[in-house]
């Protein structure tokens, strides 16, 4: 009898490992990109990481950007450093690798386009509003960037839902005990029905439509500007803009704020619209969010769009 009892335990336990290894290895389970809170940010990637999810590589610096290190200050004169915000359509999150990434992309193209160093900073986190972008850059600065670039969608114009805590299934602050803890306590919910997952939804407080999105994008853009003139918007659509051509409410408000501000910008829907046609530049089931080839896409988009005197200008030794 305690021999059989032995081998139940040890056939249990045989078993545990074997689903431990298959959510690691095989799944990608374990390393979740981790968060920290921010007293003037309200939240951010946290600082100095590097891990490998679903078999992606995720980078994030010490400034908490999707990039790899730098010196806050540049040392070269002919380097061409740019930084650009966003949010998770930017970020990619951790279903897009740090190489796949529009800014990674874009930094590439660039340094063969311009024989030159160039530097990209992806200071964007998923959920975040041009609220936090306005905080960052009060709390960090522009780290001597040459351009300022944007890519937001119509809704970053309303209103900013406001996270209260940091939701342990999409922000965790603390790595899970293991990757099949992780696999059972994150995503099989997911895939029960709700009577039964009983999971708790994002605790997020939403203000009322007052644009005060718009309100703080305009303080943002202001800032940038005391910093560089060169500063650059793109206009990300949504899967619904990108084949009905219709914009979304918040839209308008953009393009109008920017005109008023004589602020170079880019509608990227018509270029989505028709690459489109040819392939699919969105995730399974996501309404927003760029696969590879939409974050490939971005980034030709935004090298084609930038005012080519500004390049020209940097790398002609431009000292500020």
């Amino acid at each position: 009898m305690a021999k059989k009892k032995g081998l139940i335990i040890l056939g249990f336990l045989f078993l545990l490992v074997s689903a431990e290894f298959v959510a690691r290895f095989k799944l990608g389970l374990g390393t979740p990109p981790l968060f920290i809170k921010h007293p003037i940010v309200e939240f951010m990637l946290k600082p100095d990481q590097e891990v490998y999810r679903f078999g992606n590589h995720f980078i994030v610096n010490h400034y908490s950007m999707r990039s790899a290190n730098f010196s806050p200050k540049k040392a070269d004169p002919k380097e061409l450093r740019i930084m650009a915000f966003g949010d998770s359509v930017l970020n990619g999150g951790s279903l897009t690798d740090h190489s796949q990434l529009a800014t990674t992309i874009l930094q590439s193209d660039l340094e063969k386009q311009l024989g030159s160093k160039v530097f990209v900073g992806n200071i964007s986190a998923g959920n975040w509003a041009p609220r936090n972008w306005l905080a960052y850059a009060n709390e960090f600065g522009f780290f001597n960037a040459d351009i300022i670039i944007v890519v937001l969608s119509s809704h970053d114009a309303l209103n900013e839902p406001v996270m209260e805590t940091l939701n342990p299934n999409t922000h965790p602050e603390n790595p899970p005990f293991s990757a099949l803890s992780e696999g059972i306590n994150r995503y099989l919910p997911r895939y029960l029905p709700k009577w039964l997952a009983n999971q708790e939804s994002n605790p997020v407080v939403v203000k009322p439509n007052n644009k005060e999105g718009l309100k703080d994008l305009k303080l943002f853009l202001e800032l940038a500007l005391k910093s560089t003139n060169k500063v650059f918007v793109a206009i990300n659509p949504t899967i619904k803009e990108t084949e009905t051509g219709t914009m979304e409410d918040g839209f308008q408000d953009i393009v109008g704020l920017l005109t008023d501000m004589q602020i170079s910008y880019i509608t990227m829907q018509p270029i989505f619209h028709e690459a489109s046609l040819k392939q699919n530049l969105y995730r399974n089931e996501d309404k927003i969010h760029p696969n590879k080839e939409g974050q490939k896409l971005i980034a030709e988009i935004i090298e084609n769009n930038i005012p080519q005197e500004w390049l020209k200008s940097i790398t002609a030794l431009e000292i500020r």
